[in-house]
């Protein structure tokens, strides 16, 4: 069991402990190893849009933008259903590999 502190609105100022179980403690653990994968690949995406190619493309700018939105909108509700939207939040991450791979194979090394 972990342990958090909660500064509770009493006007004496007590500290109230919560427990969370195992499982919860499981939950956000995975959680949080695939939010640092997404940071990764969205650090990645924000690499790739310093290239010209993909700066001047139609809707490479527009894909990437709408994937880091969605990705950020994921992190951001968590803690209201860390399995949901940890599953989300996967499948978001393997639309932004598959846009990435396309940029890199398509733009930066011309092939088809």
């Amino acid at each position: 069991m972990l342990a958090v502190d909660h500064m509770p609105q009493d006007p004496k100022g007590m500290q109230e402990k919560r427990h969370l179980s195992d499982e919860t403690v499981m939950k956000i653990r995975r959680f949080s190893k695939i939010r640092n994968f997404h940071f990764q690949l969205v650090d990645g995406l924000n690499l790739l849009l310093y290239d010209p190619k993909v700066q001047n493309h139609m809707e490479f700018p527009l894909q990437i933008e709408s994937l880091k939105r969605s990705g950020a909108f994921m992190v951001m509700h968590a803690n209201e259903n860390y399995n949901k939207f940890g599953r989300r939040l996967e499948d978001v991450n393997e639309d932004m590999l598959v846009l990435t791979s396309y940029i890199v194979r398509h733009l930066c090394l011309n092939q088809d």
